[in-house]
């Protein structure tokens, strides 16, 4: 987790959900360039707070290949990374060495899908008036004030 400090709130704010996008997509192609293939992905909540999984064909390589990933974009300090050991059903802690995984709270869970179907409603009604507005109103036209050029 990103602690909320003042300037670090000025570089990841709160709400930012696509950042966790972003980082959920170099993550994964950054695994994929180690060899390893994704299976499936999930990334959810804000970046201070994302949560992403993937299932991977090869644990170690993907560990690897994440740890850097996140090394190199500064990012590691504020990761966990954990995996699945189903067997005994618990996460087991990657990075730090030491340490228990935090999972998000249920009350930031419980927020993910309502704010995801509100951006999914925002997405529909752009899309809409995207479709309903005419060919001369499209974003970066002139302003002809309703006349067409000469």
């Amino acid at each position: 987790m990103i602690p909320p400090t003042p300037i670090l709130l000025t570089i990841c704010p709160p709400g930012n959900q696509v950042a966790t996008g972003v980082l959920s997509y170099l993550l994964e192609a950054r695994i994929q360039l180690a060899g390893v293939r994704v299976m499936s992905r999930f990334a959810g909540l804000e970046f201070n707070r994302a949560m992403l999984i993937y299932r991977v064909s090869a644990l170690g390589d993907a560990l690897t290949a994440i740890k850097e990933a996140l090394a190199a974009v500064e990012l590691l300090p504020w990761a966990q990374i954990a995996w699945a050991d189903e067997r005994e059903s618990v996460m087991r802690m990657v990075h730090p060495d030491n340490g228990e995984f935090q999972m998000p709270s249920s009350e930031e869970r419980a927020a993910e899908p309502a704010f995801c179907s509100v951006a999914r409603e925002l997405l529909l009604k752009l899309a809409q008036a995207r479709k309903a507005r005419p060919p001369d109103s499209a974003p970066g036209s002139p302003d002809t004030g309703g006349h067409s050029p000469t």
